[in-house]
């Protein structure tokens, strides 16, 4: 309340004018909690009811952009890259900041009521329909008066490019700001002219992602580890047991029949739960886009079958809680992945496609999602996913031509099938191609510009697989560390410490590179992936078992294990 009367929010009218209504209002109580759960703040917020606004009369826009994570990536990329500053800004009373573009009354705060009148609002608040887009016409507005200039690929990013570079990244009260050091310092006073601004350093915490710079080594990691644990407690699965792989191979889900169709209490619970995991997999976990998109298409009606799936799901995030994702501020190479699985949708007989794009190693942008339509072959489905890679690689462009960055060209797009890459690069139609729709053909036009160039990779080599198909343990691990991901492994060699992504490349590499020392370990390895397939507490204690003096004994361990 303190800010409100500071700020002039409102005036209180003796009379409502004839004919408008004051619209209810209400505190809302909450807390804020740090990144390891504790509270650090309580809060109290006076909000409108915005579900009794009249469009055109209490009014006007509503829509307020946000940065898109794509956006973020390229610019953390950037930044790290030129060993530029990154401060973290948070705007204290974020929506009392915008003068209201329409009247609009409201009835007094409730504990804080003086005489019988009602208010008319001078600032904005909290719960209004266009409260956001208030606030994000403010900053804006503040922004360019010094000298920043909106991104139209992104326009909750501003670039201001002189001798250096510079940037802010906004999502609603959140402020990215980077830059050199004194640059940063600059935005931030002039910003603080504007609003009151909390000023919270070296960035940590942005919309639920954790950074952690490492300046020596020019990289930046975001993590959700704490978010992971939350909605593991918050669906009950804390203590579920882990698993190695999202889905076991050649699952299939199938469409829900009559009988088979649960309470909506149910129907409720598979939705969030799918939202929950949407999150964390749109922000810093590429390896769950398939999976996720796949029992996301049941959500309207799901079964039991699709809620063991889901929950199969949450096994596999509580054994890769420690999994972060790492952007490197080495290499500008520009590479992007595509493919599709034809037909792979028992239901409709439609096609998964996916695809990827990598900058100096890191994933920037992923997608896996089904075609609308049915593809008539391989080539037809992955030359559509072919349209929407270059569809995303035109944006970047955009981007990178905004913000005065170079951008390698021509774009390296991958495809394992011969047959796709061949028809990008021809502008002849025959029989089998006639009935692709033209607009995919602009793929031919880019390529002929310059803009893309496509490439054969092997099916081995094929990141974008991982967006396609349910995966074994090693491959899911080997185009997971493709994207930029980072596993805490539990598969170390004893001997001179090296981490591997499985047991398989673990008895390799003991058999290539410590012969022997470790024969009597290999055998021991080889003996428990045939018993089971979680195997990491196991490993450790026999790996880091030397008192262990021949087989004998260390088979012995193995039964007194089981």
């Amino acid at each position: 309340m303190t800010y409100i009367t500071q700020m002039a929010v409102f005036e209180i009218l003796p009379n409502m004018p004839v004919g408008r209504k004051a619209l209810p209002a209400k505190w809302v109580f909450s807390t804020k909690k740090s990144r390891d759960g504790k509270i650090i703040k309580f809060k109290a917020r006076w909000v409108a009811c915005s579900d009794l606004q009249k469009k055109g009369v209490d009014y006007h826009e509503t829509f307020a952009p946000v940065a898109n994570l794509a956006s973020v990536r390229l610019m953390l990329k950037k930044i790290i890259r030129d060993d530029l500053e990154l401060d973290q800004s948070d705007v204290i009373s974020t929506f009392l900041n915008g003068d209201i573009d329409t009247i609009v009354f409201l009835r007094q705060p409730e504990g804080f009521t003086i005489g019988i009148g009602v208010c008319i609002l001078h600032k904005s608040i909290y719960g209004l329909c266009q409260a956001a887009r208030i606030w994000y016409e403010v900053v804006d507005e503040t922004l360019v008066a010094i000298g920043f200039r909106r991104l139209f690929a992104d326009q909750a990013v501003w670039v201001k490019i002189h001798s250096d570079f510079q940037c802010v990244i906004g999502h609603v009260d959140n402020l990215l700001t980077g830059g050199k050091h004194a640059r940063v310092d600059e935005t931030k006073a002039a910003l603080q002219e504007r609003f009151k601004l909390k000023d919270l350093g070296p960035a940590n915490v942005f919309v639920g992602l954790h950074i952690v710079r490492d300046r020596v080594n020019r990289t930046i990691t975001l993590d959700q580890i704490h978010y992971a644990k939350e909605i593991l407690e918050l669906y009950s699965l804390g203590d579920c047991n882990a698993v190695s792989v999202l889905m076991q191979p050649r699952t299939q889900l199938l469409k829900t029949v009559e009988d088979e169709k649960l309470p909506e209490h149910e129907i409720k619970l598979y939705q969030a739960m799918i939202g929950s995991l949407g999150y964390i997999m749109n922000c810093t976990r590429p390896d769950l886009a398939y999976a996720v998109g796949k029992v996301a298409q049941f959500a309207l009606c799901p079964s039991a079958q699709h809620i063991s799936a889901v929950k199969y799901i949450f096994r596999y995030l509580k054994g890769s809680l420690n999994t972060i994702h790492c952007i490197q501020g080495k290499g500008d190479s520009l590479v992007a992945y595509f493919d599709a699985s034809w037909a792979d949708d028992v239901n409709d007989r439609r096609s998964t496609f996916s695809y990827t794009v990598l900058y100096g190693g890191s994933a920037m942008i992923w997608k896996s999602k089904k075609h609308k339509g049915i593809s008539l072959s391989t080539t037809d489905a992955e030359y559509l996913a072919t349209t929407e890679t270059t569809r995303n690689i035109c944006w970047i462009r955009n981007i990178f031509a905004e913000a005065k960055l170079d951008l390698p060209i021509p774009v390296v797009l991958r495809d394992d099938n011969i047959n796709t890459n061949a028809l990008v690069s021809s502008t002849s139609t025959n029989n089998r191609t006639r009935h692709i729709d033209i607009k995919h053909r602009f793929v031919t036009e880019k390529a002929s510009e310059g803009l893309i160039k496509i490439e054969w990779v092997t099916s081995d080599d094929q990141t974008a697989d991982i967006f396609t198909k349910p995966l074994p343990r090693e491959s899911l691990l080997r185009h997971a560390k493709s994207l930029g991901l980072c596993f805490d492994d539990p598969h170390r060699c004893s001997i001179c410490l090296t981490a591997f992504a499985s047991n398989n490349f673990l008895h390799k590499h003991i058999r290539t590179s410590h012969p022997t020392e470790g024969t009597k370990t290999v055998h021991s390895i080889l003996l428990i992936s045939m018993i089971t397939d979680t195997t990491s507490d196991i490993d450790n204690l026999l790996i880091s078992d030397e008192a262990t003096s021949d087989y004998t004994s260390t088979l012995l361990i193995i039964l007194l294990h089981f």
